[in-house]
Order: structure tokens, then sequence, then C-alpha cells
């Protein structure tokens, strides 16, 4: 195999990789149902159930929690899950990021004036690890 041809598939991977879905899900897969409860507590579940699977999501923090929910209810019903248990929900920080800021310019005597600075920005993120839920007896 040539070394260029490894940097194609491993540069490719890479892209793949960073572009990947913000939603991630671990666990069995059922027919989907019409929607999916949403309870905070192992307890409050009113019927006899299985644990379906994990499903993890990080998104900037920017982003409408409402529409995280949402999407996190929807992913759980096309999983056939009736129920998601949030089992976490914080906020992140990391993922630094750091740029060179420069600027030029001709100074009053005819000389060149260059600025720099650097400017780092801290990304946050919403994350929101749940637990989706089958019930054992149809409902």
């Amino acid at each position: 195999m040539s070394f260029k041809f490894f940097s194609v598939v491993l540069g490719s991977a890479i892209i793949l990789a960073a572009c990947g879905s913000p939603y991630r899900y671990l666990g069995k897969t059922y027919p989907s149902t019409p929607s999916a409860e949403l309870f905070f507590r192992e307890a409050d579940i009113p019927y006899a159930f299985e644990i379906m699977g994990k499903l993890d999501v990080e998104m900037p923090a920017n982003r409408s929690t409402v529409k995280i929910q949402k999407k996190v209810m929807q992913i759980a019903a096309d999983n056939g899950a009736n129920v998601v248990l949030i089992d976490n929900f914080d906020l992140s920080t990391g993922g630094f990021t750091s740029a060179a800021v420069g600027g030029g310019g001709v100074g009053n005597n005819g000389g060149a004036a260059v600025a720099s600075a650097r400017k780092t920005r801290v990304n946050k993120n919403i994350n929101v690890k749940a637990t989706l839920v089958k019930y054992k007896v149809a409902q």
C-alpha cells in the first residue's frame, strides 16, 4: 500500500469523524413508538421495564435546550423506546481554540507598523446522558 493512498484514507476518516452526529446511541432497537415519556428518576417509571441502551448528546451551549430535548425524544421513539430517563445534564468547558490576529500599516514616518495578538476562545457544550427504556408489557 502506498503512502499517498494511506494518507488519503486516514484524512478521509478524520474528516468523517469530525462531521459525526452529536447524538450517539448504543443499545437495542425495536419498532418505533409514537412518542416516549420523559423521566428523571427510575423510581417514577410506572411499569416493569428493560434498559434498551444509552444515548449521549454533546451540542454547543448556544443551542436551544428545548430543541435538544425534542431531538432526544425523537431519537428515543425512533429506536422504539417508551421512556427517556435523563441520567445527567451539564455544561462543560473545553476545546480551547486560539488564533493569531495581526495587522500592518504605514506609520507617520513612512515605516511599517505591525501589531499582533492572540485571541483564545473557550468552547462550551451542553452534555446530556440518557437511558432509553422499553416497557416489558404493551401499554
